[in-house]
């Protein structure tokens, strides 16, 4: 992840000496680098490192895994889908949030303020997570 806004250009990294070498051309641009062990970043950690260096929205896009991981963590206040007017699937797709599956509908993560928006033949849908 590399953002700019407000003079902020933290970028994420998993501890590796393979990528030394990308992350001193990053850093030597002025881009705050942020490393973690494991294999997986703690996002709750990772959400109070960035508020600390004055960010205030984040953008997380990414596949199910991060999806769901961000959700059940409670880091996410608003949702952004985006659907386009074509259908895939079949038995190796994956679904836009993955992780553990609700057995009622009133289990599942409740959206709130909803708005769509046409954006060219795809449609936009936002909301906020009902906590």
């Amino acid at each position: 992840m590399v953002t700019k806004k407000s003079g902020v250009n933290p970028a994420l990294s998993q501890k590796c000496e393979v990528r030394s070498q990308k992350l001193r051309a990053l850093s030597n641009k002025g881009i705050k680098i942020i490393e973690y062990e494991g294999e997986c970043v703690d996002l709750k950690w990772l959400m109070k490192k960035l508020g600390e260096m004055g960010l205030t929205s984040v953008l997380i896009e990414g596949g199910s895994s991060l999806n769901s991981h961000a959700l059940e963590d409670g880091i996410v206040d608003k949702v952004m889908f985006f659907i386009a007017p074509k259908i895939i699937g079949g038995k190796e797709s994956f679904p836009s949030v993955g992780g553990k599956a609700f057995r009622k509908l009133s289990e599942a993560h409740q959206l709130k303020n909803i708005t769509l928006k046409r954006i060219g033949e795809d449609i936009l849908i936002e909301g906020y997570i009902n906590k």
